[in-house]
């Protein structure tokens, strides 16, 4: 794992999949370097440099492709079975 995502494993819960609400962490190279929030409507809200504010984009294979891992927010209640089983 590359220091951005261990930063987020420290302060996140792994989900299991891509619930809204749940943050999803984007690769475009080789190691993670952005991320975006899920919504109900199956877009991804995130920062966009190039333009300097939030967008929303459709999640597209093209997106989705480039996402790593789920993660939970703490302490927000989520649909069973987002959260990873914990050994």
């Amino acid at each position: 794992h590359g220091l951005f995502q261990r930063i987020i494993e420290t302060r996140m819960l792994r989900a299991s999949w891509g619930a809204p609400g749940t943050l999803a962490l984007l690769r475009w190279k080789r190691e993670p370097q952005h991320c975006g929030i899920l919504t109900e409507t199956g877009t991804m809200v995130h920062a966009y440099g190039r333009i300097g504010r939030c967008v929303e984009h459709r999640l597209n294979d093209v997106w989705r492709a480039r996402i790593v891992q789920h993660y939970a927010f703490r302490h927000v209640e989520y649909p069973d079975g987002v959260l990873e089983a914990t050994a």
